[in-house]
């Protein structure tokens, strides 16, 4: 049992139990979680952005004319808004409910264990605990990401 094929083997009967259930608590964890994280890109953007820079410089010319910095000050404000609304939405629904998907894969390995259960932080009396920690937790693996990326 304690090899791979075992372990596979096990997964496998388990799987074939919630297969629906488990499927669905992904669908739910992934929208508000975006789906999985990827810093990838750096490097398309890069590309594009150096190759388009002549174009960008006439555009900025253009753009900085104190008529238009109204419209800068919108886009800019708005922009800020979202991602700020971003922000909280990923920190007060998107982590606990990561918390609840991986509380319900780690019960229904023994016990029948409904699709309910990835809203476990917001029913078990620990919510801003549980916002606490995986705010620590980001913090901590995005700083270590930028540090093994130097």
């Amino acid at each position: 049992m304690r090899n791979r094929a075992g372990l596979k083997a096990n997964a496998k009967e388990n799987l074939k139990r919630y297969y629906w259930p488990a499927f669905l608590v992904c669908i739910i964890s992934g929208i508000f979680n975006g789906g999985g994280g990827s810093y990838g890109g750096y490097n398309n953007i890069q590309t594009r952005y150096d190759s388009q820079y002549s174009s960008f410089q006439s555009f900025k010319e253009n753009l900085l004319q104190p008529d238009m910095l109204w419209l800068i000050g919108i886009v800019a404000s708005v922009g800020l808004i979202v991602i700020l609304i971003s922000i909280a939405v990923s920190l007060l629904v998107g982590n606990p409910l990561l918390v609840g998907k991986n509380r319900y894969f780690m019960c229904s390995r023994d016990v029948k264990t409904g699709v309910g259960e990835i809203g476990f932080a917001f029913s078990c009396g620990y919510f801003w605990n549980i916002v606490k920690i995986m705010f620590l937790m980001v913090i901590a693996t995005s700083h270590s990401r930028y540090y093994k990326k130097l």
